[in-house]
């Protein structure tokens, strides 16, 4: 499946002078899609139907003075990158070049009027966290958030329901979580009521992160595919399979032309608008106990089995009124455009995260060897 545009919390879900910003309560975090941890994901040819996933690694070989920052791409210096991280842009099975790779972007901005502290009526609250991720349309991603609680001496923290502890120096009741060999406690608190300061890193439960689809309609282009209709392509109105033809070597496409209800239909394809949308704000409530300061950092997320939307899916297709870029007008006037669905779920999981692109000695615009420090998004000193 060619994949246009994609986008993670997906969402599905960059500091210093790449935007975090704090007005009021609010904090607005840039974050981007990472394969595997540092192999940036982004588009080919934004707003453009030909528009294809593309992957962004970099590239360790040694060319001798300035390497690895000496501005290269596929191997070869671009000037305006004088003094960047050397990288390879691939298509998405990784071996194919792409000249051109856009990085996806997506925010996470905290929500002003439910990301607060709340003083309870015995010392310590809760610290109610609520964010919003922007993403580009079309995405339908299951998105897990790992935050960073800091705890003062003498105060402990309730794990939220459906939140796991990951790491962190923490103490829990009267243990050590992280000792070698586990000492009998309670899960469900991080601290003491007589222990030190600590902290203790949760990946919050897991949300469902879902944006409509949004097509550009004056970024389309007529192309033929051939029609399966002995298979189902296992969307969600799970309708044929569609396949595009490939022009230079029709024959090599699959199945085959002739082959029993195999026919050859041209479809409309249009590209994604690439704005991005907010998403549905998700609220954790972390209960506090004791008096002092308590504080949440934003730490990462990661988007599961990702699907993009792709409108050569979808249960229901109906002929073009307008003219396309097929053939002649008369064959132009034959074209369909389809309703469209999310294509089949990618099987991977993504890291998104904060990213550095620029510090003392180096210079990588796609962060892939520099991820950004933890965002406090809320802090709340309890009595």
């Amino acid at each position: 499946m060619k994949l246009r545009l994609l986008a993670v919390s997906c969402v599905v879900l960059t500091i210093s002078a790449l935007g975090v910003t704090a007005a009021g309560a609010s904090t607005h975090i840039d974050v981007r899609p990472y394969l595997g941890g540092n192999i940036g994901i982004g588009t080919s040819v934004p707003g453009d139907p030909s528009s294809v996933l593309c992957l962004v690694l970099a590239d360790g070989t040694n060319y001798g003075a300035g390497s690895p920052y000496n501005g290269r791409v596929n191997g070869t210096v671009v000037p305006a990158r004088s003094g960047e991280l050397n990288i390879n842009i691939r298509a998405q099975d990784l071996v194919t070049p792409l000249p051109t790779c856009t990085a996806t972007a997506i925010s996470i901005d905290t929500v002003d009027a439910t990301n607060i502290g709340v003083q309870g009526t015995k010392p310590g609250g809760t610290l109610q966290i609520s964010t919003s991720a922007s993403v580009q349309p079309g995405i339908n991603a299951t998105a897990t958030t790992t935050v960073r609680v800091h705890h003062a001496a003498n105060q402990y923290v309730k794990v939220p329901t459906g939140a796991t502890l990951v790491g962190g120096s923490s103490q829990v009741g009267s243990c050590d979580p992280f000792a070698t060999v586990p000492v009998p406690c309670d899960p469900a608190s991080l601290g003491s009521t007589t222990g030190p300061s600590g902290y203790a890193d949760l990946r919050l439960k897991p949300v469902a992160t879902i944006t409509k689809a949004s097509l550009n309609l004056l970024a389309c282009s007529d192309n033929q595919y051939l029609i399966d209709s002995n298979t189902l392509d296992g969307s969600k109105s799970n309708g044929p399979t569609a396949t595009k033809i490939d022009l230079v070597d029709p024959s090599s496409t699959t199945p085959a032309l002739g082959d029993a209800g195999v026919y050859v239909a041209t479809i409309r394809d249009c590209a994604e608008n690439t704005a991005t949308t907010p998403g549905k704000a998700a609220t954790t409530k972390i209960s506090v106990v004791g008096a002092g300061s308590a504080s949440v950092d934003f730490l990462n997320s990661s988007t599961d089995n990702p699907a993009v939307w792709d409108t050569t899916r979808g249960a229901s297709c109906s002929t073009v009124k307008t003219a396309g870029t097929f053939g002649t007008p008369v064959q132009s006037s034959r074209v369909i455009a389809c309703k469209g669905d999310y294509g089949a779920p990618i099987p991977l999981s993504l890291a998104v995260r904060n990213w550095i692109a620029s510090g003392s000695g180096f210079k990588d615009s796609y962060g892939l060897l520099h991820p950004g420090l933890p965002v406090q998004i809320l802090s709340f000193n309890f009595s």
